[in-house]
């Protein structure tokens, strides 16, 4: 399993409002990098999304543990689980990161591994900023 991992990123949110907003798949289109994805389509269940050059992706939210943890699995040509960890750090404060573990064999990362740390960036990145109320 390879792990990619956003840095800690403080938003200034209640964990409440993010979770909110990051448990609603329709917000992903402004939080994913707009210049390597395509074919957006969100539902209340499920996202996918082409990553160029990875290909298609979809995902599912399987668990979450309310205003701190939501586990997504992912389906691509490998599979693939998206983590988003929520600290309260004040009441309109709280720290994010966002975390992709991936099967990935030692060619697939070797192709894989950039994109991939890109997606959790950007996820991280524009989480930080993005309008969430």
């Amino acid at each position: 399993m390879t792990t990619f991992e956003s840095t800690v990123k403080t938003v200034n949110y209640s964990d409440k409002t993010i979770f909110q907003f990051l448990t609603n798949f329709k917000n992903y289109e402004n939080l994913l990098p707009a210049d390597k994805i395509s074919h957006f389509t969100a539902t209340d269940t499920n996202l996918s999304f082409s990553v160029k050059p990875l290909g298609r992706f979809s995902l599912k939210i399987v668990a979450q543990e309310e205003f701190k943890k939501i586990k997504m699995q992912g389906e691509a040509k490998v599979n693939f689980d998206l983590y988003v960890d929520l600290i309260p750090f004040t009441e309109q404060i709280t720290k994010l990161k966002v975390k992709i573990d991936a099967d990935l064999n030692p060619f697939e990362k070797m192709i894989a591994a950039k994109p991939i740390q890109n997606l959790v960036d950007t996820i991280a990145e524009k989480a930080e900023i993005i309008k969430m109320a």
